[in-house]
């Protein structure tokens, strides 16, 4: 474990001794063509601006986004922003026992509780078929899994414990969804709900936890989670019929413009449909690593001018509305 202050507790003229992580990296040229090194450092707290001017050899030929780097230097301010001057930076060493994993955010919830609560959503189940199907899914190993991945890069609880965390959050909404849809299988809907990001696990974590920005391609990749989940859970069929409806297609949108199918209105399901609304709702509040989540009034604007875009179900978003105001 690191033993060193946390960046969003220093100030101004504060001394560094830290391990970062690398979030940027860029080698660059000024105009009077000396070479600097221009990177973003971070632990899970912050991330801030440092232009290395000397002493980057080594950095600048093995380092890459990622890496950890033991930095000395000063905290100053730049245009109003905190930045470090640096004096001295090298990558981190077998012998530091450090690694990149002690840079990721976890999630401030107690991971016991969650796993306690998850299992209890499984066991309340009344379906016998569908608890005895879900209890093999989420075994001891996958739960794990499940438990330790982030749910989502930068879109939302992107930080160890995410995925548990947000899917716990959505089987909430979902239930109170069915108090409104009381046609649908509330079992089959909150089934649909504990696997609808199984597909992540398909996910390699290094993607689902790279510390930058993600290419067209790996965003493209990390889309692919619900055609993954759907394949996963293709051969249970039988037990969780329209949950799969809700683990392919929780991405798409009315008009069109989701993925992975692209479907149109009345080929999207009731189900698909409660779980677009209630992801995207779950997402767009959530904290992000380094930013806080939207205002529940921020994103009800945001849903209502997604039904207003013809994106969203107009009534599922005001049975939302309801169940969180």
């Amino acid at each position: 474990m690191l033993n060193q202050p946390d960046l969003n507790t220093l100030s101004k003229n504060d001394q560094i001794n830290h391990f970062l992580l690398i979030r940027r990296f860029d080698l660059r040229t000024t105009r009077s063509g000396s070479d600097f090194l221009s990177t973003e450092l971070g632990d899970k707290t912050a991330s801030l601006n440092a232009n290395v001017w000397e002493g980057f050899t080594e950095v600048a030929a093995r380092g890459k986004v990622g890496d950890v780097v033991k930095v000395a230097g000063t905290i100053e301010e730049y245009q109003g922003s905190l930045q470090i001057r640096v004096s001295s930076i090298r990558l981190a060493k077998s012998s530091d026992e450090v690694s990149s994993k002690d840079f990721l955010p976890q999630s401030k919830r107690n991971l016991k509780e969650m796993k306690d609560e998850f299992n209890k959503r499984i066991n309340n189940n009344s379906n016998k078929y569908l608890n005895t199907l879900l209890t093999q899914i989420f075994n001891s190993e996958r739960l794990e899994l499940f438990c330790t991945a982030p749910a989502g890069k930068s879109w939302h609880h992107a930080y160890i414990h995410g995925l548990i965390e947000h899917t716990l959050e959505i089987i909430k909404i979902c239930e109170l969804m069915c108090e409104f849809h009381q046609e649908l299988n509330k079992d089959l809907l909150i089934a649909g709900a504990m696997l609808h990001d199984i597909g992540k696990l398909g996910i390699p974590h290094d993607l689902l936890n790279k510390p930058a920005p993600l290419t067209e391609e790996e965003t493209q990749h990390m889309q692919r989670h619900a055609e993954v989940g759907y394949k996963i859970c293709l051969p249970l069929k039988k037990v969780l019929g329209p949950a799969l409806d809700v683990i392919r297609h929780h991405h798409e949108k009315l008009d069109g413009s989701g993925y992975p199918d692209g479907l149109r209105g009345d080929k999207i399901t009731t189900e698909a449909r409660i779980m677009a609304v209630t992801d995207m709702f779950d997402a767009l509040i959530s904290d992000r690593p380094y930013r806080e989540g939207l205002t529940k009034e921020q994103v009800i604007d945001i849903l209502r001018q997604e039904v207003r875009d013809g994106k969203l179900d107009r009534d599922v978003v005001e049975h939302l509305v309801e169940i969180v105001t």
